[in-house]
This record gives structure tokens, C-alpha cells and sequence, in this order.
């Protein structure tokens, strides 16, 4: 099923990444046949219920599942996932937050539910990356308690009160902090135990507390925009310390072995599997910024330095990341020339919208205005993405039939 399916989630990519641009691009021209908000809401739940969860969950089943267990209902169960994630996509571009992009939402979390569960047993204890796998699953339940309570508050008065946003935020910040993240690092130990690399357990197990402590206080900021309390400042900034000990022991963990694994990969993977170490660092560095409560309040009300940061661990961390896993485990041919013009376009695309949303951030936070052409230059860059994703998703058809 792995190798198969994988073509699919790179078009489900891409359809995220068109939508994406589409939004880009109502800024430069009217677009009134397109509801802007519908498109967003389309456009973020399939980044991750089509793309992010199901490449996660992919990747977890051929690291963890032994092939005497992988019977056919996986691939059915798989199947649905990913139907039940194009459906609420459609709903959602139609209908924004209304009764069948509920449905189908509630359907993919059922489902996403009884894969996790299937998944669960495979999941060793004692390994690195089985603690941090079932760490990332753990974070993944957590973070689906916020989507229980959106259809009462969106049908209520309490749609756009505090509680709402406290509940997106929610969903968000253990999405990327919890599931996706966990995830992305336990595929990374996982890959160093193919490699014949013994990570010392307990250690291991240290940087996981320290990092799971970190996850949980730091969701502090995201309902200060809201209640800004001291003790809420107080707590993300003993959060983001918390983080950056866990990065010291991260990296003092992996850094005797960098070059044993830089051996083992070839240019495609080192680099993506590289940029998503870089934006790991880059995300540590940022949040460990705002424990000075000034930058931490310049960090929420910003809008560019919101929408930079999410993208940075989506497309940085997670988007690279589960390319360049999959690139290791031969799953989509990463070496072939439109494989490679397409990861020139994707990284080209990716390094220019962060520059360019954090730079006009940097401006907005200045009082200097507009950067000169700052949404037509977005929208170039932006346009990147698609095409260097197209271009992966076509090499990877095009070899499965092959």
C-alpha cells in the first residue's frame, strides 16, 4: 500500500497547494466567483486531514506495521481516510463550516480514530521512535478535543467569541506542536534505526519529556491574544525554555551521527530531510523569542509572522520532512529530472513566501507600510509551490505506471 498511495497524497498536496494560491491571488484580482473564507477553510483542513495526517499515518504503517499484519483492510480503511478528507475539502469550498462540511469532518476523525488504534499495538514501547510515535498519536487524540466542541460553537452565539478561537487554537497548536511534529522526529529516529544507529533509550526518554512539557505550557500564547494575563506570558515563557533544553538534548542526541546519515542519503532526501531540521531549529529560535512578553504580543497580533510561522512548520518541518522520508524509502522517484526541477521550484517557493512574509512583518511591526508589490511578489512566489508539487506529483505517477 505505501508506495502505491503515495502518488495520491502528492496530488492531494497539490490540490492544497492551487487552493492556497488561489487565495494569494484574490489579492491581486477580483476573484468573485470564489468565497474567500470557504477557500480557506477548504485550503487548511485538507493541508492536513489530505495531505499531513494521511502521508504521517502512511509512513508510520510502513515503518511500524510488519508485513504479516498488513491485510487488506488497511488499504480499504486507508481508502476512506483519504475519500472522507476530498469530501469535507468540497464541502468546506461550497458551504464553509455548515452541516455536510461537519459530517464529513466527524467522518474523517472516526476514521483517523480507528486507523490510530489499528496502528497502536505496532508501536513499540521501548524504541526511540515507537516512544515517540505513540507520543504523536497521544498528541493527535489530545488535539481532536477541540473539533468535538466546533459544531456547538459555531451553531451557537458563541461563533467568533473567545472560546472559539481558544478551541482553533487548540486543535492548532497540538496539530503542529503534538501529532505532527512528534511524528515527523519519530520517523527521524526511526530512520536511524535502519541504519543500525542505537539511540541510548534513556536519553531519548528525557528529551521526550522535555519536549512534551513543552507542547503543553506553550499553548499558553495562543489564548493571550484574548486573556492577556501575566501568568499566561509567564507560563509560555517558562514553556519556550522548556523547548529550547529539549532542542539541546535533541541535537546532542543526533550530532555524533550526522555524517553516518548524510553518507546514507543522496542529495534529494539530505536536502529536504535537511531543511526540515533547519525549520525545527528556526521554530525552537522563534518561540523561545517571545519570552519577552513585547515580542510575544508583536508575534500574535501580526498576522504575516502568524501565517509565516505555521507555514513554517507545515511546509518546513512537515511537508520536508515526510518528502524526504518517503524519498529515502524509494516511494517517489526524488532522483529524476522532473522530480528535481520540481524540488528547485517547491524549496524556491517555500524559502521566498518565509522571507517575504516575515520581511513585510518586519514592516507592518515598523510602521513603514506595504513592501512595494508586496501582494503581486506573494503571489509570484507562492505560484512556486504548486508548480514545483505538480511536478513531483506527475514524476510520481508516471514512474507507478511505468
Amino acid at each position: 500500500m505505501p508506495a502505491k498511495a503515495w502518488p495520491l497524497l502528492l496530488l492531494n498536496l497539490f490540490t492544497a497547494a492551487v487552493a492556497g494560491t488561489l487565495m494569494r491571488l484574490a489579492f491581486v484580482v477580483e476573484l468573485p466567483w470564489m468565497d474567500y473564507y470557504n477557500v480557506l477553510h477548504a485550503h487548511s483542513h485538507f493541508a492536513m486531514m489530505g495531505w499531513a495526517w494521511p502521508a504521517l499515518y502512511l509512513l508510520l504503517y510502513r515503518e511500524f506495521v510488519p508485513a504479516t499484519a498488513r491485510e487488506r483492510s488497511w488499504r480499504y480503511l486507508f481508502l476512506a481516510l483519504i475519500g472522507s478528507a476530498w469530501a469535507l475539502f468540497v464541502a468546506f469550498w461550497a458551504q464553509g463550516y455548515a452541516l455536510w462540511s461537519i459530517v464529513f469532518s466527524t467522518l474523517f476523525l472516526l476514521l483517523a480514530y480507528a486507523f490510530a488504534r489499528r496502528l497502536w499495538p505496532h508501536l513499540p514501547k521501548g524504541t526511540p521512535a515507537g516512544m515517540l510515535a505513540r507520543a504523536a498519536i497521544g498528541f493527535m487524540a489530545l488535539s481532536t478535543l477541540a473539533l468535538w466542541a466546533m459544531p456547538a460553537l459555531m451553531l451557537t452565539d458563541l461563533r467568533g467569541s473567545a472560546w472559539y478561537y481558544m478551541a482553533v487554537q487548540f486543535f492548532l497548536h497540538f496539530q503542529f506542536n503534538g501529532w505532527f511534529l512528534f511524528g515527523i522526529v519519530a520517523l527521524g529516529f526511526r530512520m536511524m534505526e535502519t541504519m543500525g544507529i542505537e539511540l541510548p533509550a534513556a536519553r531519548v526518554r528525557r528529551f521526550l519529556w522535555w519536549l512534551s512539557a513543552s507542547c503543553l505550557m506553550t499553548y499558553a500564547l495562543a489564548v493571550t491574544w484574548s486573556t492577556p494575563r501575566p501568568w499566561l506570558f509567564a507560563l509560555n515563557s517558562a514553556g519556550v525554555l522548556v523547548q529550547a533544553v529539549a532542542l539541546g538534548l535533541f541535537l546532542a542526541l543526533i550530532r555524533p551521527h550526522w555524517r553516518t546519515v548524510a553518507a546514507r542519503l543522496d542529495g534529494p532526501t539530505r536536502l529536504l530531510l535537511g531543511i526540515a531540521l533547519l525549520a525545527f531549529v528556526l521554530k525552537i529560535a522563534i518561540q523561545t523569542a517571545v519570552v519577552i512578553p513585547f515580542i510575544a504580543k508583536v508575534a500574535y497580533t501580526i498576522r504575516n509572522f502568524v501565517i509565516g510561522f505555521i507555514h513554517l512548520i507545515l511546509l518546513g518541518v512537515v511537508t520536508c520532512g515526510l518528502l524526504g522520508f518517503s524519498a529515502f524509502r524509494q516511494m517517489w522517484p526524488a532522483r529524476t529530472a522532473p522530480a528535481r526541477l520540481g524540488l528547485a521550484l517547491f524549496v524556491g517557493g517555500l524559502i521566498g513566501t518565509e522571507t517575504w512574509l516575515f520581511l513585510q512583518g518586519l514592516f507592518f511591526w515598523a510602521a513603514l507600510g506595504f513592501l512595494p508589490a508586496t501582494y503581486e511578489v506573494l503571489f509570484g512566489l507562492t505560484l512556486l509551490l504548486p508548480l514545483g508539487i505538480g511536478l513531483l506529483a506527475w514524476s510520481a505517477f508516471a514512474a507507478k505506471s511505468a
